[in-house]
């Protein structure tokens, strides 16, 4: 049998003032459990809204370290092409002077 049969069952079985007095004491306790519920449910809207804003955080703070990680890569690249541009130049000017100094050898054995 149902909790809410067996309450409507002893209400209308039982006479008198006790019958009103079950059916008050009833109505009061599914009442403070309806307000414990309704308690409970509004501090679990509170924990899921914590929640979402502390996960959207973390999705601006991944956006933005991923968005640092791009220009880093850009950086690097661009450093690299320069450090090639670097010693390109610096080997030409290797071989440049590596010329002059076999032309100079020449012109002093000769």
């Amino acid at each position: 049998m149902a909790g809410s049969e067996m309450v409507m069952r002893r209400v209308l079985s039982c006479g008198g003032a006790s019958c009103g007095f079950y059916l008050l004491f009833t109505l009061l306790a599914c009442s403070a459990v309806l307000l414990y519920l309704f308690v409970w449910w509004c501090e679990l809207e509170r924990e899921v809204a914590a929640l979402r804003a502390e996960l959207g955080a973390a999705r601006r703070r991944a956006e933005t370290a991923e968005e640092a990680e791009e220009r880093l890569c850009v950086q690097l690249g661009e450093a690299e092409v320069e450090a090639v541009e670097i010693a390109r130049a610096y080997q030409g000017r290797v071989e440049e002077l590596a010329r002059e100094l076999a032309a100079a050898r020449a012109a002093r054995s000769s």
